[in-house]
């Protein structure tokens, strides 16, 4: 097994490369009111957190996903549309593999054996003795992102914990004076103590990428807080599953889902003055930061399930100018989600009900936004040099919680994800025609309901 972290070369823009200077967003670049902040160059200082022998996802052989059939048959890949209602679809080796429901007697995945992780981990919270047991278990359900994360966990606390150095491939140091000195990590195959590795990779441009079973961490904050995020981030996303999964007939993320972190604004490529973290479309990469006194990234969840819309809502394929396709609701589920969790960093816990604050209440009733606009708002109208900008992501805030509440109004849950699958999956957009058939009424008439709503 290799060490755990490698410092590479650069190179042309591949994996251990450098990626070119480019516009932050370049989509936004021909509005006049917008300041583009241009991306560092970003050279790729690997993390590597997955066991060689399991880099399954892009080699085209994972076969971590089972199901099986009333006759008995066993089909193994990842399973890509587990709630279709009419098919299951498998992928393996680049090839779809189509397998009617009506005759699946079984489905297991990847995400059923996460949830059984982060439930046992749950239960050993705080039984140090017991942690080293959820390496082993995780690494024996392929889970390599997870056990990393999880050595990873045991050696913050324990240090001199053999077993887990040895899995990350870390390597005792040498004595001296008959005394141990540490372990000894490793930055471009020289071994170092981990406080200078923790040096080592504090600037970006030699930032670490770490990656979990569903998206990939880069950053410059430090690998304690690149572990946190990544299993705040992987708890999500079976709250996500929970969510969204039925109701929008979810596609699983087959490649892990970029996130880029920096340590401080100061140096976060903002789209304007106002430094608000964004999901880049056309980068695929989420971008947020750490605020001085920030205990986890700044808009965390907002920022990944951007991502994740693109991902798991759509069949996301390579587009020459993509376009985000239903603004005000991407943006206002991403507010959801962050007003749907709470808990300390790495121990994320969805609530039972996000929270609307009463601030963003008041502010949406006072201005009265005009829902027939507000299903029109286009992605750069949240993120330009404007007093409105505020309200514009309070109203939408503001009314993805209605829609997403089970009272008063318990039938405009199933409607919203009804038409989620018509912008995302059906390419049908911000259309005023669809939302009204979808929802069931026209804008006016919900904008009563949802004035109402906020005025409880």
């Amino acid at each position: 097994m290799g060490s755990v972290a490698r410092s590479c070369k650069t190179g042309s823009g591949e994996e251990g490369g450098a990626l070119r200077p480019e516009a932050a967003v370049r989509y936004l670049g021909a509005a006049a009111t917008y300041r583009v902040s241009v991306a560092p160059r970003i050279h790729l200082a690997v993390l590597s957190v997955v066991l060689s022998t399991h880099v399954v996802a892009q080699s085209g052989d994972d076969l971590r996903d089972r199901v099986v059939t009333k006759a008995g048959i066993e089909h193994r890949g990842r399973v890509w549309s587990r709630f279709s209602p009419d098919e299951i679809v498998v992928v393996r080796g680049g090839h779809r593999e189509r397998i009617a429901r009506a005759e699946v007697r079984e489905v297991h995945t990847v995400g059923d054996d996460l949830r059984e992780f982060f439930r046992m981990r749950a239960a050993l919270r705080g039984n140090k003795k017991r942690a080293w047991y959820l390496v082993e278990w995780a690494a024996s359900r392929k889970l390599p992102g997870m056990a990393r994360l999880q050595a990873l966990s045991i050696v913050f606390d324990d240090p001199d914990h053999a077993a887990a150095q040895r899995f990350l491939g870390n390597k005792p140091g040498p004595a001296k004076a008959g005394k141990p000195t540490g372990w000894r990590w490793s930055v471009a195959g020289r071994p170092v103590s981990f406080a200078e590795f923790e040096r080592h990779h504090g600037k970006w441009g030699r930032e670490l990428a770490l990656t979990g079973e569903h998206f990939t961490v880069r950053t410059d904050a430090g690998i304690r807080r690149a572990v946190a995020t990544l299993f705040d981030l992987e708890r999500l996303y079976l709250f996500w599953e929970d969510t969204f999964g039925e109701g929008v007939r979810m596609r699983e993320a087959l490649a892990p889902m970029p996130v880029y972190v920096w340590r401080s604004l100061l140096q976060f490529p903002a789209l304007t003055s106002k430094r608000l973290p964004y999901y880049d479309l056309q980068r695929d990469v989420a971008m947020t930061y750490y605020r001085p006194d920030g205990k986890r990234p700044e808009q965390l969840f907002g920022v990944a399930a951007q991502a994740m819309i693109y991902h798991t809502f759509g069949d996301v394929r390579p587009q020459p100018n993509p376009r985000h396709a239903c603004a005000w609701a991407e943006i206002g589920i991403a507010q959801w989600v962050e007003d749907a969790f709470d808990g300390p960093p790495g121990e994320a816990q969805p609530l039972s009900e996000a929270r609307l604050s009463g601030p963003a209440a008041g502010a949406v009733l006072a201005a009265q936004p005009r829902l027939k606009f507000v299903v029109h708002w286009h992605y750069e109208l949240f993120h330009e040099l404007s007093r409105r900008v505020g309200l514009r992501w309070d109203t939408t805030r503001a009314l993805v919680h209605f829609l997403m509440s089970q009272k008063p109004e318990p039938k405009l849950r199933p409607r919203f994800m009804a038409l989620l699958v018509a912008a995302f999956q059906q390419g049908q957009g911000d259309s005023s025609s669809t939302f009204d058939r979808v929802m069931g009424m026209k804008a006016e008439q919900l904008e009563v309901r949802f004035r109402k709503w906020l005025r409880r």
